[in-house]
C-alpha cells in the first residue's frame, strides 16, 4: 500500500449496534453483555470519524514524516495491511519524540514504519454503540489513553477517532440522555395527571355507586314494606273469605228453615181452607134440611 490519506468523513451505512473488534483485557463478560443490551442511540460513531492517514508496514519513517508535515494537525497514522486492516498506530507526539532523540533521524529515517508503530489495542466498528467505544477507551492504560481509535467498516479502515472526538461524542450522548430524561419526566408528569384524573373518576364512580346503593337499599326497603302490606291484605282477604263462607252457610241454613216454615204455613193454610169449605158445606146442608121439615107450608 502506498502512503496516502483515506478521507471517509461521509461514509454511508446502516445505523445500528455493532460490537468492538477488540476490547481491553479488563472488560468483564458482564460489562460486554450490558453493552450489547443498550438501546441504540441517535449518536453514531460514523458521524464523528475523521480522515485517517494509512501506510503499509513497509513504508519508511521518512514517508510517515512527510505525511505529518503535510498536515500539521494530523494526530496519528494507521499502519494497515494491503486489505486495509489496521495493524499498528503511529502517534504524532511519540513519533517526533523518537526522531528528536540524539541520532534519531539517522537511526530511523530509512527504517520501516513498523519499527516505531504501537500495537493497536482498540478498534471500533463504524456501527458500534458509541458508549461502548467510550467506555473501552477510558479503560486503556495511561500510556495508550490518548491514542486514536481506528474505526473500521467491513474490516477495512474507515477513519479514526481522537480523544477530542470521543469527548465530543460523550458530551452529545449526555445531552441526548438529558433530553431523554426530560422527555421521560414529562411523560411521567403526564402519566401522573392521567392517573390523578383516573383516580378522580374512580372516586366519583365510587360516590355514585354509594348513592345508587343507598337508593337501591331504599327501594328494597320500600318494596319490602309493600310486600308486607300486600301479604297483610291477602291474609285479611282470606279471613274475610272464611267469614263470608261462614255467613253464607248460616244464610243457607236460615233459608232452609224459612222454607220449612213456609211449607208449614202453606200446609196450615190449605188445611184452614179445607175446614172453611167443610163448614160452608155443613151450613148449607143444615139450611137445606131446615127448609124441608113438616112445619113447612103444605102444597
Amino acid at each position: 500500500m502506498t502512503a496516502g490519506v483515506m478521507d471517509n468523513r461521509s461514509v454511508n451505512g446502516a445505523d445500528g449496534g455493532g460490537e468492538l473488534t477488540a476490547a481491553p483485557a479488563d472488560m468483564t463478560n458482564r460489562e460486554k453483555g450490558d453493552v450489547a443490551e443498550r438501546t441504540p442511540s441517535a449518536v453514531r460513531i460514523r458521524d464523528y470519524i475523521r480522515p485517517a492517514a494509512a501506510l503499509p508496514p513497509s513504508a519508511s519513517c521518512r514517508d510517515a514524516l512527510a505525511v505529518f508535515r503535510r498536515d500539521g494537525e494530523r494526530e496519528c497514522i494507521v499502519v494497515c495491511t494491503a486489505e486495509g486492516e489496521p495493524l499498528g498506530l503511529v502517534m504524532r507526539n511519540g513519533f517526533f519524540t523518537r526522531l528528536g532523540q540524539r541520532f534519531g533521524a539517522e537511526l530511523f529515517d530509512d527504517k520501516p514504519i513498523e519499527r516505531l508503530m504501537k500495537d493497536v489495542l482498540l478498534t471500533a466498528d463504524a456501527d458500534s454503540p458509541p458508549q461502548t467505544v467510550i467506555d473501552a477507551a477510558l479503560r486503556r492504560e495511561d500510556g495508550a489513553f490518548y491514542d486514536c481509535v481506528p474505526v473500521t467498516e467491513n474490516g477495512r479502515l474507515a477513519g479514526v477517532l481522537s480523544v477530542s472526538d470521543l469527548l465530543r461524542m460523550s458530551r452529545d450522548l449526555q445531552e441526548e440522555a438529558i433530553r431523554s430524561q426530560a422527555a421521560i419526566a414529562l411523560q411521567a408528569a403526564n402519566g401522573m395527571e392521567q392517573i390523578s384524573a383516573s383516580v378522580g373518576r374512580v372516586l366519583e364512580s365510587a360516590r355514585l355507586g354509594d348513592e345508587r346503593s343507598a337508593a337501591m337499599l331504599e327501594l328494597a326497603r320500600q318494596g319490602k314494606d309493600k310486600l308486607k302490606r300486600l301479604a297483610d291484605m291477602h291474609r285479611l282477604m282470606a279471613e274475610q273469605a272464611v267469614q263470608q263462607e261462614s255467613r253464607i252457610s248460616a244464610l243457607r241454613e236460615e233459608a232452609l228453615a224459612i222454607g220449612n216454615v213456609s211449607a208449614l204455613i202453606r200446609e196450615l193454610t190449605e188445611h184452614s181452607q179445607l175446614l172453611a169449605l167443610n163448614a160452608s158445606i155443613e151450613a148449607a146442608a143444615r139450611e137445606s134440611t131446615a127448609k124441608g121439615s113438616p112445619s113447612s107450608p103444605k102444597r
